[in-house]
């Protein structure tokens, strides 16, 4: 994959995939690429080059109870960039009910 767009739709699908196999029905996507956000929330068909990929992700998402995709800034979206730096380095990187280390103080942080 050489291009952002395409590896965030990506990597939605696939956070998609893993809170469906976690048994998660209620879904809250957020991402800082405004791009692929907006393809994702549009009611028209899209012809774009990730269009095959909007549309997967939109006919997985009707799996759900809800789920929604939102966008935030990239400055807020720090804790993902973080967590996913601690996962290239790590054996095991899914984390059930628990916070990982790397973020947990900036998670603390952001909720005072």
């Amino acid at each position: 994959i050489t291009d952002p767009e395409t590896a965030e739709a990506c990597a939605i699908r696939h956070a998609l995939w893993l809170a469906k196999e976690e048994g998660f029905h209620n879904v809250i996507v957020a991402s800082d690429c405004l791009y692929v956000i907006q393809k994702l929330n549009s009611t028209g068909q899209d012809r774009s080059k990730i269009g095959c990929l909007v549309e997967d992700v939109k006919k997985f998402g009707v799996e759900f109870i809800s789920v929604s995709f939102i966008h935030v800034s990239r400055c807020s979206n720090v804790a993902a960039h973080t967590l996913a730096r601690c996962s290239e380095l790590s054996v095991c990187n899914v984390y059930h009910n628990e916070t990982p280390d790397c973020i947990h103080e900036m998670l603390l942080s952001d909720a005072q």
